[in-house]
């Protein structure tokens, strides 16, 4: 006969509501040291460097569709295959729409913030449960939970938006490592009856780990993690899980091998017989930061072309293997070791034994850490179990206050974009994204002189930099410098032949000197490297109107509101064009969705005006030339300004008469009035208000206006006669 086990009710079972106590006092307490240390990023804005790559400029978000998503999960997106992150900012993006910012430029930072913050805090609670089926000692996991929610590596991470990637990545990947666990701890105590429901927990895990994989590849490793924990402290469970976690580590080769191939573009390749030596100094420069975390950088001067051509390489390997023989001395050293050998699973992707694309700005990085810091929040709180004396806790609870500290002093780093940068650049002078943004920063503000200082500093840390000097040629262009820009533009296509945008540039810049051969050349070429480049296909299309080739211009100009609708200019110049065409009909099409888009030029509102005017819609006609004149600049277009005070008055004018017509004198002499107020001296509204007047019983004041009109036209002409004949009249009356 089976022997049945009494089950007590979770209510009646002490060590159950004990459990259930010391969960909700830790929840507690993480979510208050979050908020502490981290919350003050919640009022930070997005930054420049990526933020707005992941989310105001991405054409998948913005709006968030079910088209979007789709093209989210079925192709990456700037080389990277991230379906599930996309997904949560996409969660993310339509709450900030729905709490009122429409505009796809504004969104709201502290939502993604605040994800970022509550992705921290989960993980925090599964790495506490983690460290309690392992160590069974609340305040020992409490504490090296603390460490792994303080450490200032983590920082980056948390309060860096576009890292969410990596977050949401490393919550699954901690949830796999849990609930492997979680069915250890259940197979312990289950009865064969209850292994299926066990095995439940396996198939969660596998689930996880396919999440984290989609959030962020670098989560690969997981398995590795899992069978270290596994080996050491469940030895006898490792036959059976030895092939769960076989089948996860093929699932993660397949990840590797599918999305090296969608990411090939992203790779850089480090010489073989480097990889070891790379290897060595990354990890000697994790551990370095692990004791001694300051400063903290979002750029460290270790990019792998440096670190090839310094001799320090040679030897930094040797301080991972001086950690390594240090573990072994002490008793603890078995706990010490699977510490160390987590943390370098949970960074071995990034180690340089692989190359991957960031390697070449640098082979090292704070957000790396994330999931690695379980190792030492495992030692520690490990250690702590065994080690409850005074002053084991007193160190504990110092180091952790110091963390604490730290983190939120490295928070304020990441306030705003330039505080960053400059942060950045103030102990790492050639930090090259550092000062690539920052010389973008200026440019964006017209601080041209502050631009060229930051750009010229990046390129001399990377010399071939397609971008760097594709903006220091742009720069030169504004400041009128040509010969300089030229060079620069020249050496982006020796670099990349197929560059659009520098083509595109030369383009503009030999159809203003109008050497429309060279002009077309690059245009041409900027398009077949970019077949949908709407830009190119407006400067065909403005090369075309010129050689008076109208149909290969309208070509050119449908084509490219086709790739870009929206793009500013093309409709006004499709409008003019069909002006010139004498095709009122569609050029005011063009004009209107122009000014739909809030695209509101002083000509194009001039000649919605004129085409008004001309189909006798003096109302709209009005609105037009008003609007004109509110936006035109009369110091930079004094002859359009003209045009526009010409027409806006004969058109308040001719609207006057209209209504005078109809026996409407006190609107047609409002009309009247603006003509005048517009016109001081068009002496045809004086005349015509004159007659409104005097038909509304204001003979006197109807007199007094034709005496004005009559100083405004020649002496003894036909208009002075007939304005002096009409004031004998009304003084006889």
């Amino acid at each position: 006969m089976n022997e049945i086990n009494p089950q007590i009710p979770a209510e009646h079972d002490p060590i159950k509501r004990s459990t259930k106590t010391n969960l909700l006092g830790v929840t507690l307490l993480y979510l208050f040291v979050i908020l502490l240390v981290f919350s003050r990023c919640l009022s930070y804005p997005l930054l420049d460097w990526d933020d707005n790559l992941h989310l105001t400029d991405n054409p998948y978000l913005n709006p968030v569709s079910f088209k979007g998503m789709w093209n989210i999960w079925s192709q990456p997106y700037e080389g990277l295959y991230i379906p599930l992150s996309y997904s949560f900012f996409a969660i993310e993006v339509y709450l900030t729409r729905l709490f009122g910012f429409q505009d796809h430029a504004v969104l709201a930072p502290y939502i993604f913030h605040a994800g970022s913050l509550l992705l921290h805090f989960i993980n925090s609670l599964l790495i506490y449960r983690i460290l309690n089926i392992i160590v069974n000692d609340t305040r020992a996991a409490c504490l090296g939970g603390l460490l792994f929610v303080l450490h200032p590596l983590q920082v980056e991470s948390v309060v860096w938006i576009s890292e969410t990637r990596g977050l949401l990545s490393n919550l699954f990947s901690i949830a796999t490592i849990y609930f492997t666990l979680k069915y250890v701890k259940k197979s312990e105590t289950s009865t064969p009856a209850q292994t299926g429901k066990t095995n439940f927990d396996l198939i969660i895990a596998t689930m996880c780990f396919v999440l984290s994989m989609l959030a962020k590849p670098s989560s690969v490793t997981t398995p590795l993690i899992i069978g270290i924990l596994i080996s050491v402290f469940f030895a006898e469970h490792l036959k059976k899980l030895g092939r769960w976690i076989l089948c996860w580590l093929m699932l993660a080769l397949a990840f590797i091998f599918i999305t090296r191939g969608e990411q090939s573009d992203l790779l850089f390749d480090s010489p073989l017989w480097a990889r070891p030596l790379i290897f060595g100094d990354a990890l000697a420069f994790y551990f370095q930061k692990l004791f001694i975390p300051t400063p903290l950088l979002m750029q460290y001067d270790k990019s792998i072309k440096l670190i090839l051509n310094t001799s320090w390489i040679y030897w930094s390997w040797l301080i991972p293997c001086l950690i390594f023989l240090l573990a072994c001395i002490p008793r603890q050293r078995r706990i010490l070791l699977t510490s160390l050998a987590i943390f370098i699973a949970g960074l071995l992707p990034v180690l340089g034994l692989i190359p991957f694309s960031y390697q070449f700005i640098s082979t090292v990085a704070d957000r790396y850490v994330y999931l690695a810091m379980l190792g030492p929040a495992l030692a520690l709180a490990w250690l702590l179990r065994s080690h409850h004396k005074t002053v084991s806790l007193s160190l504990t609870y110092a180091a952790l206050f110091l963390f604490a500290g730290l983190s939120f002093m490295q928070t304020a780093a990441w306030s705003n974009s330039r505080t960053l940068y400059q942060h950045c650049l103030a102990h790492n002078p050639h930090a090259f994204i550092a000062s690539n943004n920052l010389g973008h920063l200026a440019f964006n503000n017209q601080k041209y002189d502050e631009a060229l200082h930051h750009f010229k500093n990046a390129i001399s840390v990377i010399p071939d930099d397609v971008g760097t000097n594709e903006n220091l040629g742009t720069i030169y262009m504004e400041l009128g410098r040509k010969d300089q820009a030229l060079q620069y533009f020249n050496k982006v296509l020796k670099l990349d032949p197929k560059h659009a945008g520098a083509h595109f540039t030369l383009g503009v810049y030999y159809e203003a000197r109008e050497d429309n051969k060279k002009a077309f050349n690059h245009y041409f070429q900027s398009l077949q490297s970019q077949p949908q480049n709407a830009d190119a296909l407006f400067g065909l299309g403005n090369l075309a109107r010129k050689q008076k080739n109208y149909e290969e211009a309208l070509r050119f100009y449908q084509l490219a509101l086709k790739f870009n609708p929206d793009a500013p200019g093309i409709r006004e110049t499709l409008g003019n064009l069909y002006l010139e065409l004498g095709d009122m009909t569609n050029a005011q099409h063009q004009f209107d969705l122009s000014r739909k888009q809030g695209l509101l030029d002083p000509a194009n509102e001039f000649n919605l005006g004129l085409m008004a005017a001309k189909n006798a819609d003096l109302q709209k006609a009005i609105k037009h030339y008003e609007s004109a004149l509110q936006i035109l600049d009369s110091t930079k277009k004094p002859d359009l300004h003209r045009q526009v005070i010409q027409e806006l008055t004969f058109t308040y004018n001719m609207r006057g008469t209209t209504l005078q017509k109809k026996q409407d004198h006190e609107q047609a002499e409002y009309y009247f009035r603006l003509a005048m107020k517009t016109s001081p001296d068009f002496a045809p509204a004086y005349f015509n208000l004159g007659e409104s007047l005097y038909r509304l019983g204001k003979t006197q004041a109807a007199i007094s206006v034709l005496q004005t009109a009559l100083t405004l036209v020649p002496p003894n002409s036909e208009p002075a006669i007939d304005i002096q004949k009409r004031i004998d009249l009304y003084q006889k009356k």
